[in-house]
């Protein structure tokens, strides 16, 4: 299990706005992350609130709750909100730490419990 402070997410799109991977870096070096399709077919993307920017949260989310050994159902639960909050408002370069997924999943998290 990786710590979140250790993980980053970065992505660049090429010309055309094709997106040709989406990485994981951590502590002890990156790969490419599983696209989680639900919404796009063809692939991940940012910078916008399409159907790629929502694959690319839910990608991305996966992949982190994997690796801090949250349930997958918190990436389930807030992709879309995830996509708006971090993933539509990238440049050409997307980054984002994983403390920020973290700080941010447990605000929400504590706001859907006491929903409940």
């Amino acid at each position: 299990m990786s710590d979140a402070k250790h993980i980053t997410y970065r992505g660049t799109k090429s010309l055309g706005a094709r997106v040709y991977a989406l990485l994981y870096a951590g502590a002890k070096g990156g790969a490419e992350i599983r696209h989680v399709v639900r919404h796009s077919p063809d692939g991940l993307s940012w910078g916008y609130g399409g159907s790629g920017p929502a694959d690319c949260a839910l990608s991305i989310l996966h992949d982190f709750c994997e690796r801090t050994g949250r349930p997958v159902e918190v990436a389930e639960r807030w992709y879309m909100a995830f996509k708006w909050d971090f993933v539509a408002v990238q440049g050409v370069e997307l980054t984002i730490a994983g403390a920020d997924i973290a700080e941010w999943l447990d605000a929400k998290e504590v706001t859907h419990e006491h929903a409940i």
